[in-house]
């Protein structure tokens, strides 16, 4: 195979293998790219050494290249810049499958007396086995995506990043009907939502768009307490999106008949769970309890839960083989943690394949546990 378009086309067709990419990076070569082979080649490696501490110098050579290229390898995607300074860096694997990438951000324009400070929203690139694996942008940007010209590789995912303090919480209603056609456009795989506050209406208008729900592979939904969460709108939305692999539930309001909700139609697919529900009586321990009611969870690699206090041993017990078969990175967050508790979890024998048990607490009383595990409980 020796046309350009025929190897995009086989990269496209198959965008989780090496091997069209490997060919694609002969070929490269051979027409005097080789710099631009190499970029593929060294983050195909990186991604095979992820658990490897060899995988620093793979990603940093592909910082180096990525950052003498930069203006011609983001062509493509070229109406994302914002003018200005731009940065390159190198995000490092995690054990539940991020990272490993390198990405190219766009510093303010506008820098204020304080010198170059990023923007309150995101743009960038984010590069992965050779190819844009993620685009960053404010909701904005997505009235004014331009129309596709011929593919250049796989479509990344959009990730969309919704700010809080915007001071117009109707915007996404009233411009809902441009900003999925702009989601839609034919640039993007797929599309993930961050900091997606359940208060600025954009959870109904979602939920009534099914074509553009299915496309939904993230959801990151937030909420400050003042509105009412409609779990059965979630419930409704989570059904409109066949593809959702990412979910994060912070509020004070979600209840764990939401997580049972969610294991309904997503058990099979689920990859990354986040689950807060500490400022009402719902903690961590009941969080597991309904997970372990709904599971098994067979995709799940990595599950963050919020508050502990009151949490014992008896919810470990509810853990069976199959529940969180392939979970890698289980992390819980605020206090009330006590040695018992991950004493049980780290002799779990369910949770053996587990490669990091991480608590963001304050009990340094925990300290020990992590040297008598080896490593594989961290405290922070």
């Amino acid at each position: 195979m020796s046309d350009e378009k025929a190897l995009l086309a086989a990269i496209w067709a198959h965008p989780h293998e090496d091997t069209p990419r490997l060919m694609y990076a002969d070929w490269l070569d051979e027409h005097g790219q080789s710099e631009r082979a190499e970029f593929i080649r060294v983050q195909i490696e990186a991604e095979r050494q992820r658990d490897n501490p060899s995988w620093t110098q793979f990603g940093e050579r592909a910082k180096q290249l990525l950052e003498a290229h930069e203006a011609e390898w983001i062509e493509p995607f070229g109406w994302i810049s914002l003018g200005g300074k731009t940065k390159v860096y190198v995000s490092e694997p995690t054990p539940d499958g991020w990272g490993g990438s390198v990405e190219l951000n766009w510093i303010d324009p506008n820098p204020s007396d304080m010198g170059d400070v990023a923007p309150c929203y995101e743009r960038g690139v984010e590069f992965h086995r050779g190819f844009p694996r993620a685009v960053r942008l404010e909701p904005p940007a997505l009235l004014t995506v331009p129309t596709p010209g011929q593919p250049a590789g796989p479509r990344p995912t959009l990730f969309v990043k919704w700010e809080q303090q915007w001071p117009d919480r109707q915007w996404p209603i009233n411009n809902w009907a441009a900003v999925s056609t702009g989601l839609r456009s034919g640039w993007f795989a797929n599309w993930f939502f961050t900091n997606f506050n359940y208060e600025c209406g954009w959870v109904r208008p979602l939920i009534a768009d099914s074509e553009t729900a299915r496309g939904v592979i993230g959801l990151h939904i937030e909420g400050d307490g003042h509105t009412e969460p409609d779990e059965a709108e979630m419930t409704r939305l989570f059904s409109n999106a066949p593809i959702l692999e990412d979910v994060l539930l912070k509020s004070p309001r979600w209840t764990p008949n939401l997580l049972r909700a969610l294991g309904s139609t997503h058990l099979g697919r689920l990859l990354r769970l986040d689950y807060d529900g500490t400022w009402s009586e719902h903690s961590a321990g009941s969080a597991l309890r309904a997970m372990c009611e709904a599971g098994p969870w067979p995709q799940l690699v990595g599950l963050t839960l919020h508050g502990l206090e009151g949490v014992g041993q008896d919810v470990v017990q509810l853990i069976r083989p199959d529940t969180f078969a392939a979970l890698k990175r289980l992390a819980f967050w605020d206090r009330g943690g006590t040695r018992e508790f991950f004493s049980a979890l780290l002799a779990c024998p369910y949770l053996a394949h587990v490669q990091c048990i991480e608590y963001w607490g304050r009990e340094a009383a925990l300290e020990q546990l992590r040297d008598e595990s080896c490593g594989r409980f961290v405290y922070k």
